[in-house]
């Protein structure tokens, strides 16, 4: 069963308020309107669902509270809103940039993209986030992303050459978010709860860092966050030993480590959504897969989530057989022994192996996902 427009309103309205709830509850009072979601309160809501393909929704300054547009096109479609000389001219055109299957939480971010096609999202799993973001085509122009101001001077340029009107097609966006799946379930009240609560949890995690680091929000985020790793393992006395040992190591090669119990108790979250929050946010993983480990949920979000991680295992014991060679034919995980009289090697081997990885992936994509190569 698809979303319907009654459904998408209920879920915005839903999520919009168990948003602000839970800020004003749970954090500081000057932190609430620095939430994403929450920054952009004095603008509207437009809605988008499509009844071929997909669904999402804007904030529109000129909108006054929600509203939800439905149509026959994909999502893409209804949210570009060509015009319907540029449908017909460039129906069999290739998009600029096709964020394929499982392109998940892709976000351009202060760019512009000259194109009749801008993007295509390739799969029910694929999304994008745009923020403060210009589309702009004159018929003849180029074919490219780059900073706003390269757009337009580019598009005076070329009117200036072929003496072009400037009647091209032009949008701006302030935020938005578009989804390739258009369910009913992903769409649901109960989702609009949880990813409201999410992130609520991820801002109390965060600034519970950055009060232990005695430096700003804005600080921790910039310097301290994109070194975060987590460490995952056994909290039995000798498995906090092992714990403590590995961060320490982690410390040492100016990483910020973390353990799931640094996340305060709110909302009744359990061990799931706190993995979550904190996997999507670390730079890598790091598992004590000692036999006393023996949970296999945290792997398997692991490997849906693609997060680089690593298995941590002394003397060749690991929490259990299933674990064991899981990185045989994988991306983004390893296996690395170590000993926990003497760790740091072991967890330098890891941290070398981790990062040499997310070299690669970031050179791999910078090919497939050309704004990434922008410096802008």
């Amino acid at each position: 069963m698809n979303v319907t427009e009654n459904l998408l309103r209920l879920y915005l309205e839903k999520f919009h308020s168990t948003l602000k709830s839970a800020a004003t509850q749970h954090l500081p009072p000057e932190d609430v309107p620095k939430l994403f979601h929450l920054s952009f309160q004095d603008a509207g809501i437009r809605g988008y669902v499509s009844t071929q393909f997909g669904a999402g929704f804007e904030y529109v300054p000129s909108v006054r509270g929600i509203e939800v547009r439905v149509g026959n096109r994909r999502v893409e479609d209804l949210f570009l809103d060509w015009p319907a000389s540029f449908q017909r001219q460039f129906a069999h055109s290739s998009p600029l940039v096709k964020l394929r299957d499982g392109s998940a939480k892709t976000v351009f971010s202060g760019v512009a993209i000259s194109s009749p096609f801008p993007f295509y999202l390739d799969a029910a799993n694929s999304d994008l986030t745009l923020i403060n973001c210009h589309f702009e085509y004159e018929p003849g122009g180029p074919l490219v992303m780059a900073s706003i101001e390269t757009i337009q001077e580019r598009m005076r340029h070329l009117r200036r050459q072929s003496g072009a009107s400037g009647m091209g097609w032009f949008r701006d966006t302030l935020a938005a978010h578009l989804y390739g799946n258009g369910t009913a379930s992903f769409w649901s009240l109960e989702q609009a709860v949880a990813r409201a609560k999410d992130e609520v949890l991820a801002a109390v995690v965060d600034i519970n860092k950055a009060r232990a680091y005695k430096i700003s929000l804005a600080d921790y985020l910039n310097t301290k966050k994109k070194n975060s790793v987590l460490v995952l393992g056994d909290y039995s006395s000798a498995g906090m030993r092992r714990l403590q040992a590995i961060c320490r190591c982690l410390v040492e090669l100016r990483y910020v480590p973390t353990l799931v119990k640094d996340v305060p108790d709110i909302f009744d979250s359990d061990l799931q959504q706190k993995f979550s929050v904190l996997g999507a946010a670390a730079r890598f993983v790091l598992i004590d897969h000692s036999p006393h480990y023996g949970h296999l949920v945290e792997l398997e979000i692991a490997q849906q989530n693609r997060w680089v991680s690593v298995l941590l295992h002394s003397g060749g014991q690991w929490g259990s057989s299933v674990a064991a060679g899981l990185s045989t034919g994988s991306k983004f995980h390893s296996e690395q022994g170590y000993d926990p009289a003497t760790p740091c090697p072991g967890i330098r081997a890891a941290a070398q192996w981790a990062e040499s990885h997310l070299g690669r992936v970031e050179q791999d994509y910078s090919h497939v996902y050309p704004w990434r190569g922008m410096g802008s």
